[in-house]
């Protein structure tokens, strides 16, 4: 079986890959809720009282809210009221009254609110859904390659129990619905190696860069840190005096008016308040910092493993090297014993060398294509 297929069959039907998935129906659904904070709420309320023969009061009242982007909420309504015992701030003129009107928030709330907040970083999460979707497929592949490159090296080791295990555990990957058999041993593909070697020469400069701007852990963090930087505006909101009014047109059969409130508070001390400020400061001073760190190692890593796959195929080439050397002198030594001039000591002593510098030769096809995977898993290459 060709690697390729192998890796294209996980992607695409491993139970992690289509868990994976769920991840992009999850962060829509995030940025649906939060989205139905802004839908319009539609209320109705009934007031009645009857004692005797005598109605105190009947204050039917219907309305439409209409939550805005902005520090507004529209508002529209219908109500009457009558009754011999009604208070009089409820009376209204026959036929009933109109409104229409807007709340405002003036001074907490005007800049941002828990609404507007809540889908900001709903939509943020998006981005940190589809890093974790990719993080998730990153490591399912790089842990099918690791059963891959076992199973050729315990295939090539002439060790059964080792290769049977080694077969069990690539085909682990293969399991589930719409499995396949493992089939034949796995193949050396000398394409994918050179392809390896010319991609981790690749790893430097402009393209280090590159890749690290679009890098899932990366965007991880930066989905992580907007979040906190969104939630820190929010809490600076609360440093701010509460002021919130509401003004509404009033129209009647004959007559039009309106009303006005105004409400404010504000905490004295505002210790809370400061503390909140403080620790959403030293979260996105965190997450800043982890990003950076996470910089340095990542460019680390890769050009030290681009590199030393450039060491790995020295290595490969010395170890194939060695085999064909003894499989040379096998081949000598086997015509001189045919010819009566070796001996039966001789011969297995030369055979002995060959399968072991075979193994050797197999053991480093095996290492090389690990490193070359290694590389994809850190630069998130297995699409």
């Amino acid at each position: 079986m060709r690697e390729e297929e192998y890796r294209a069959w996980v992607a695409t039907h491993h139970p992690v890959a289509e868990a994976a998935a769920l991840y992009t129906d999850e962060a829509a659904e995030w940025v649906r809720r939060a989205r139905g904070a802004f839908d319009p709420v539609a209320s109705a309320t009934a007031y009645d009282k009857t004692f005797g023969e005598t109605t105190y009061y009947r204050v039917p009242t219907a309305g439409l809210a209409v939550p805005l982007p902005g520090p507004l909420d529209a508002v529209v309504g219908y109500g009457t009221a009558e009754g011999a015992r009604l208070n009089p701030e409820r009376y209204v003129p026959d036929g009933g009254v109109a409104r229409a009107g807007v709340a405002m928030r003036l001074g907490a709330g005007l800049v941002t609110d828990a609404r507007r907040t809540a889908l900001r970083q709903a939509e943020v999460y998006v981005g940190l859904n589809e890093a974790k979707r990719m993080e998730a497929m990153n490591g399912l592949m790089w842990g099918a390659a690791q059963a891959f490159w076992r199973w050729y090296r315990a295939e090539r080791g002439a060790a059964l129990a080792a290769a049977a295990e080694a077969r069990g555990a690539a085909g682990a990957f293969l399991a589930g619905e719409g499995a396949v058999e493992l089939g034949g041993v796995p193949a050396w593909e000398p394409a994918a190696w050179e392809a390896a070697l010319r991609e981790a020469a690749a790893w430097e400069g402009a393209a280090l860069q590159a890749g690290w701007e679009v890098l899932p852990a990366r965007e991880a963090l930066e989905a992580e840190r907007e979040a906190a930087e969104l939630e820190l505006r929010l809490r600076r909101e609360g440093l701010k005096p509460v002021v919130n009014a509401e003004w509404t047109y009033l129209q009647g059969a004959e007559d039009a008016g309106s009303a006005v409130s105004v409400v404010a508070s504000m905490p004295l001390f505002l210790r809370k308040e400061r503390a909140q400020v403080r620790l959403g400061t030293i979260a996105t001073e965190r997450l800043a910092l982890e990003q950076e760190a996470l910089g340095l190692q990542w460019r680390a890593a890769v050009e030290a493993e681009a590199r030393a796959l450039t060491d790995r195929a020295r290595t490969l080439e010395a170890a194939r090297a060695a085999a064909a050397a003894a499989k040379t002198l096998l081949d000598a030594e086997t015509v001189r014993f045919n010819a009566g001039e070796s001996s039966v000591f001789l011969l297995i002593a030369r055979e002995t060398v060959w399968l072991e510098t075979a193994r050797a030769a197999a053991d480093a096809e095996a290492e090389a294509m690990l490193a070359a995977r290694r590389l994809d898993y850190r630069t998130y290459r297995w699409e």
